[in-house]
This record gives C-alpha cells, sequence and structure tokens, in this order.
C-alpha cells in the first residue's frame, strides 16, 4: 500500500491548499464523517479505497502528515485532486489540461451508489489485514503477523481454479494484499504470487496502472532489476515508469550496501566502508519532513555541518518507489548530506528500526550511540555527545 508524507515546510501555495482544506484535524475528519456530504468526494473512490484513505489518515500541527493513496492514483487526475483536496493534497497530482479535463472528469456519484455498497468477503479480510498490521507495534514481529493472516485469509484463493473463479473486487483485494505481504517478504517467491494475481487481472483487461505501480515498485524494492526491464516489456500500464537500471554488481549477502543515485534512472552499487574510525549511518528520506528539518538545521549549524558533513553516510530505508527524482533533487539540494539507497534491509543489520532520521554512531565498526527522531528543538547537544563518544575525544571535530 502507497503512503505519502507531506514536509512540514510547505510552498505558499500547499499552505494555502492545507488552510482552504475542510479536514486538518482528527477533530475535523470526525465531524466531516459524521455529516458526510452527498457530493463528497470520497464517493469517487470504491468503498474499499474510501475506508482504507480515512482509516489511514493521520494530522499533525500543520495539518494532514500521513494517508493511502491507495486507489486516487487510479482516478482521473482531476477526481483524484477532488480527493486530496480534502486534506490540502491536491498537489500531489498534477493538474489535468483543459482539453483532457473535460473528457475525463467524472461527477461525483450518487451517495447511495457507494454507500451502500457493502465490503466484499475478501475485501473486509484485506482491510481487517491493514488492522492486524497497524496492532503490531514490535516491527520485528510484523512480518510473521502479515504472512499468518495472508496464509489463513488470502492463501486458499491462489489455486488456478479458485483465482478464475473470484469476482473482479475480490481478485483487486486479493492483489492489494499480496502487495502488503510482497513489502514485508521481498523475496522471489512472494514477488511470483502477487505477479501471478497481477496476471489473471491483466488476462482480465482488469488491470489499473496503480496496480502496474505496485508491480514495479515490488521489483526494485526486492532490487530485481532484470524484473523490472521484463515486466516494462509485458505491460503498457504506468507508463511514466521508467524502469531503474544498475550500474555494476549488487551482493545479495553484502553488508553495508547502497545503491548512489546517479540520474533519475540509474543508480550505483557501493559499499560503506565502517571498520575503521567513527562515521555516522543516518537513516533518512527526503519525503520525511523531520528528515528535511534535520537536514536544514545541520546545514545551518557549523558545528554540526562538521560532523555530519564529512564523516556520515545518509540511507533511504528499502521502499517500493521508483521515481528517483526526489532524491536527485535532495542531493542537489544538500551535496555535503546525500541520501542513498539501502540495498536491503539485511545489508544494514545494525538498524534495528528504520524510522526517519535516526542517527547511528559508529566507532571501529560497532555501534556505539543511537540518536532518534528530530523534535522541534533539533537534536543538536545529542548528536554533538556521541559524536564525541563514537570519535574517542571530547571535541567535535
Amino acid at each position: 500500500m502507497a503512503f505519502a508524507c507531506l514536509p512540514s515546510f510547505a510552498l505558499a501555495d500547499e499552505a494555502a491548499n492545507v488552510a482552504a482544506a475542510p479536514i486538518k484535524s482528527e477533530a475535523d475528519l470526525k465531524a466531516y464523517m459524521a455529516l458526510l456530504p452527498k457530493d463528497s468526494p470520497l464517493y469517487l473512490l470504491q468503498p474499499l479505497d474510501r475506508k482504507v484513505f480515512v482509516e489511514s489518515l493521520r494530522f499533525g500541527e500543520k495539518g494532514v502528515t500521513t494517508f493511502s493513496t491507495q486507489g486516487v492514483f487510479d482516478l482521473p487526475p482531476a477526481d483524484g485532486r477532488k480527493v486530496l483536496a480534502l486534506v490540502g493534497a491536491q498537489d500531489m497530482i498534477d493538474p489535468p489540461s483543459p482539453s483532457s479535463a473535460a473528457a475525463t472528469e467524472r461527477a461525483v456519484p450518487p451517495a447511495e451508489s457507494f454507500a451502500t455498497q457493502q465490503l466484499t468477503a475478501y475485501e473486509a479480510s484485506y482491510a481487517s489485514l491493514l488492522n492486524t498490521t497497524d496492532a503490531v507495534y514490535a516491527h520485528t514481529a510484523r512480518p510473521a503477523a502479515v504472512q499468518s493472516f495472508f496464509d489463513t485469509h488470502f492463501a486458499p484463493a491462489l489455486a488456478e481454479k479458485q483465482l478464475r473463479a473470484l469476482s473482479s473486487r475480490d481478485l483487486a483485494a486479493l492483489y492489494r494484499s499480496t502487495v502488503s505481504t510482497t513489502a514485508m517478504f521481498p523475496d522471489a517467491s512472494h514477488l511470483g504470487t502477487m505477479r501471478r494475481v497481477y496476471d489473471e487481472l491483466a488476462r482480465r483487461g482488469q488491470a489499473t496502472d496503480g496496480q502496474a505501480r505496485d508491480m514495479f515498485g515490488a521489483l526494485f524494492r526486492a532490487r530485481d532489476f532484470k524484473g523490472l526491464l521484463a515486466f516494462r516489456a509485458v505491460t503498457r500500464k504506468a507508463p511514466e515508469v521508467a524502469p531503474i537500471t544498475l550500474d555494476g554488481q549488487l551482493s545479495p549477502r553484502g553488508l553495508h550496501r547502497t545503491l548512489v543515485v546517479d540520474g533519475a534512472t540509474v543508480v550505483r552499487a557501493d559499499v560503506v566502508d565502517l571498520a575503521r574510525g567513527a562515521h555516522i549511518v543516518v537513516v533518512a528520506s527526503p519525503g520525511c519532513h523531520f528528515s528535511r528539518d534535520a537536514a536544514q538545521a545541520i546545514e545551518h549549524d557549523p558545528r554540526l555541518a562538521g560532523i555530519l558533513g564529512g564523516h556520515s553516510t545518509w540511507i533511504e530505508p528499502t521502499g517500493s518507489a521508483t521515481d528517483l527524482k526526489p532524491w536527485v533533487a535532495w542531493n542537489a539540494g544538500h551535496p555535503t548530506l546525500r541520501i542513498d539507497l539501502a540495498a536491503s534491509d539485511k545489508a544494514w543489520p545494525e538498524v534495528t528500526r528504520w524510522e526517519t532520521p535516526t542517527f547511528l554512531f559508529f566507532k571501529d565498526g560497532k555501534v556505539v550511540d543511537t540518536v532518534v527522531g528530530w523534535p522541534k528543538e533539533g537534536n543538536g547537544p545529542a548528536i554533538e555527545k556521541a559524536w564525541a563518544h563514537a570519535n574517542g575525544s571530547t571535541s567535535q571535530m
């Protein structure tokens, strides 16, 4: 399932969008859902997508922070913007041209058309799968919980006869369940299961651009670069996705491996040497506003810039985003705090939590200190203290 995290320092027009949005807080959401207008853009979403979107909304002081985009990007652009405008995030989708907008924009269907539709059995199971994931707070326990739920509620439908017999909505829900499990287990077996369900959607002529993006994302998360090229060769869906190519060889078992973003469609295999001396590994993401706040503060603080600018490697948690432009933009704007991609979670066994930002302080190959997060007041003193510890001195350089 795709999620979006909005930056905390929005541009002026984005701030205006948030200010004009009807839903800016949990209280706003409750009030809106209690009255749910009959012409609400939420009715443009299928029942399952609407449920997931509403239940995924999280808010901070400046409005929405996180939400699911499931189903939103499958709508015509004008409709997708209507849904996201509810929380002020409509600029995530480019406005359609006037000519295309007139041809693709749909009127909001009558409330009864979707409101009276109940979730199917597999849609209800998928919603429960998401609740199961949220309920398991220990990150290390989540994969097992997701796999167990999938095996119980979805695996029986994978037999060819049962797969062919599924309704369209149940098949779509099954596919989403494979997306969730493959995110936890990005291996050949789970990719194969996900691809089987996608191929059935394609056979029926029901595969969507969003479902193709999920397939591209899963292949990239698994670092299956040959698979990316092969899938692109057999689908015209999600035409904006260009397969990412690998420069060099990526060892599947190598420690501290990264992918350096060399362009919008090219990554280069690299390795970070942590065996000797002091070094900081920062888990960060261009889409995380805390990471962006941290980078901005570090660059404006000479002491922190001296520490992080010359003694750190920034890595992005393993993810399924196939658009590398945010990393290209970040690296151009923060040349001393470039973010590379983690080759895999297993390549970084010392990283036990992938919250962003997390600062891990290494000394001769071992983690000696960790600083997590970037609160309003920053974390400068904690970083300086941890660096002095790792560097074996009381100095900051």
